[in-house]
Order: structure tokens, then sequence, then C-alpha cells
């Protein structure tokens, strides 16, 4: 009998999620480095494991890590404390169609509820945005960005 399992990540999940990176079209590279090699991305994800600002939820069939779902927590005025940004989310392909990753989505729902979040945001591709509408997202528009140098 096949069991699934969803939680919060941990250190030792760190290569299993590391595994699951390279689907991201746009984070092929890191300063240069492939993601799955970048020590800076693996300061990241330790520091969402084990700090404050962030958290990681992984999706387990058997045992084994085949989805992943990242947030961080985000300070703002306009909503009185934090809110959650959506990160990462990746579902590994022998996972895809098992509802793995609105299984993900809706614990870091949770997740962003339990720690006193009342809005959770993230930024979809034109390809998944009807998946998050599906889960009760709503289109606002699109997001500009500007490098610091």
């Amino acid at each position: 009998m096949t069991k699934t399992s969803v939680r919060l990540g941990t250190l030792a999940d760190e290569s299993a999620v590391f595994a699951l990176l390279p689907a991201l079209k746009e984070a092929e590279l890191v300063a240069g480095t492939p993601i799955e090699q970048s020590s800076a991305a693996r300061a990241v994800y330790r520091d969402l494991v084990t700090g404050a600002r962030g958290s990681v939820i992984v999706f387990e069939i058997d045992g084994e890590v085949l989805g992943v779902i990242t947030s961080s927590y985000v300070s703002a005025i306009r909503y009185g404390g934090e809110y959650a940004r959506l990160e990462e989310l990746i579902v590994n392909d022998k996972a895809r169609g098992t509802g793995a990753g609105m299984v993900l989505l809706k614990a870091a729902i949770a997740e962003a509820r339990r720690r006193g979040c009342s809005l959770v945001t993230l930024y979809s591709r034109e390809t998944t945005r009807a998946f998050y509408e599906k889960a009760g997202f709503h289109y606002i528009g699109p997001e500009l960005h500007r490098a610091t140098d």
C-alpha cells in the first residue's frame, strides 16, 4: 500500500529537495552555477528550514520526497504584520496527477495561517495560473523586477 505524507522539511531533506530544483526553468543558474550545486542556494534552503523567515514543506510517497513548496514571510506595514509569499512549488513526474501540488499548496496556506499571516501571494506563469485560481487565488496583475546592480 502506498503511503503519502506532507510535513515540514528538514536539513536531512536538502539533497532530495535539490534534486527537484532543476525542474524550475528560471532557476537554471545561481551566479553562474547550476542550482543543485550552488552553495548560495543551499544556504538559503538551510535558512528557510531553520530560520523564522520562511518554511519548506515536502510531499513524500513511501518515504521518498517527490514534491516541495517553499514560502518566505515578509513584514509589511500595509498588512500590519507578515504575509506569506510562495516561492517554489515543484512536483516530481512520479507524483504528478496524484494531487500532490494541491496538497502542498494547501499545506503552505495552512502554515501561513498558523504563523498569523492574513495573505498569501505568489507569482505564476500563465501555464499554471488556472491551477492557483482553482485554489482560490485571484489574479492581481504583473510584477515588475529590476536587478540591484
